[in-house]
């Protein structure tokens, strides 16, 4: 084995409105959990979402000043990486008693303030003559500036928990996940660092974030897609050996919102599996989350037409979690290779069926046309 082939995904941990131990996870995703009354009117959008628990910081020796300062969002990143690294070497707190250890997150905010001064200075020399929403949605990136302190989760966990390798975090898209996970592997495979810690975060619950949902969702999809938090994690380590779950392939690209014909993604799933050396007969289970736009949505479900019966939505049980979707379809993956079983959707049901496949596929989408796709499967093989 070579390159990406060798490094080991393992350790899956989440934290999400289902819970935080994937064997209560793993056998509720047969039945619906009933969504929580979200912090937003109910005229903005369908008032409800997937709401996860405080997580619990103090065994990791968070100062409890420090933790009052911290969004939600990063407490539950910070507390995944330590569940993670809690099962991986338990006691292990400082740099020596750990190999070199890297970090890739996928985050779902940028460092900026919501509205920025050019928005605001841009929209003065006008007179204010232009409907303010208008220019705020049309100025502001998905989910930009919703919070301000998520940008410092992956400074948080590297000084808490003495994290020594390298550190990325990627864009506010729900493709971060995913390129987190891709960057991580290529971290250990080209010897940057013996391991690394992969993970991503949901979205914060603001009001703010139905009217983003409004702004880049169609079709009135936005009004079904109920926001969750979430926070998944993984550990990839060098020198897989045969039968672990590795990277096997992986494609990004951009796929226009106005392009209603094309087939980008298609072609990224081709170039996926041609990188991974298999077929499409080869895949026993396709994950992703829900597209936002019509454009995407089309060319979703031409490229998953042969993959049909085999396709899990995500965001039907977990809702919207942004970037952290792909980190959470990662664990599931590996959850269902460990078990040798997949949940399939039969109509409205869901169902813990064999899987006998020697690979899965991961499909991510983002607001503004970002795609990534990765095939996981066994070493070796």
């Amino acid at each position: 084995m070579t390159g990406i082939a060798r490094v080991k995904l393992h350790l899956p941990h989440l934290h999400c409105a289902m819970g935080c131990d994937w064997e209560d996870v793993w056998g509720g995703l047969g039945s619906p959990t009933v969504p929580g009354l979200a912090p937003w009117p109910d005229e903005l959008m369908s008032a409800s979402a997937h709401i996860a628990r405080e997580p619990e910081l103090s065994p990791y020796g968070v100062d409890r000043k420090l933790v009052r300062t911290m969004e939600k969002q990063a407490r539950m990143a910070l507390a995944g990486a330590g569940r993670l690294l809690d099962a991986w070497h338990p006691g292990a707190g400082s740099v020596a008693e750990r190999a070199e250890t890297g970090l890739f997150m996928g985050l779902p905010t940028i460092d900026e303030p919501l509205p920025g001064l050019a928005v605001l200075e841009s929209w003065h020399a006008y007179g204010g003559r232009d409907d303010w929403n208008a220019t705020l949605m049309r100025e502001t990136p998905p989910f930009s500036g919703l919070s301000l302190l998520n940008s410092s989760a992956c400074a948080h966990i590297a000084a808490t928990f003495g994290l020594n390798g390298p550190i990325a975090a990627y864009s506010p898209f729900a493709d971060a996940g995913l390129s987190a996970l891709i960057d991580g592997v290529h971290a250990v495979a080209e010897a940057e660092c013996r391991h690394a810690v992969i993970g991503a975060v949901s979205t914060k619950l603001d009001p703010l974030q139905p009217l983003q949902h409004a702004y880049w969702g169609s079709g009135g999809a936005e009004r079904q897609r109920l926001p969750g938090e979430a926070s998944a994690f993984l550990l990839a380590s060098a020198d897989a050996a045969r039968n672990d779950a590795v990277l096997l392939g992986y494609a990004r690209g951009c796929h226009s919102t106005h392009d209603d014909r094309g087939d980008t993604v298609s072609d990224l799933i081709g170039q996926t599996l041609e990188m991974g050396g298999y077929a499409r007969t080869s895949v026993g289970w396709v994950l992703s989350n829900q597209p936002w736009q019509a454009a995407h949505k089309e060319s979703l479900s031409r490229a998953l037409f042969a993959f049909a019966p085999l396709h899990l939505p995500i965001e039907t049980r977990f809702g919207y979690v942004g970037p952290a979707a792909a980190t959470l379809g990662v664990g599931l993956v590996l959850e269902g290779m460990r078990r040798k079983r997949r949940w399939l959707t039969q109509g409205t049901r869901w169902e813990a069926l064999p899987m006998d496949a020697p690979c899965s596929l991961l499909v991510m989408h983002s607001p503004m046309g970002q795609v990534a796709v990765a095939l996981i499967g066994r070493a070796g093989l």
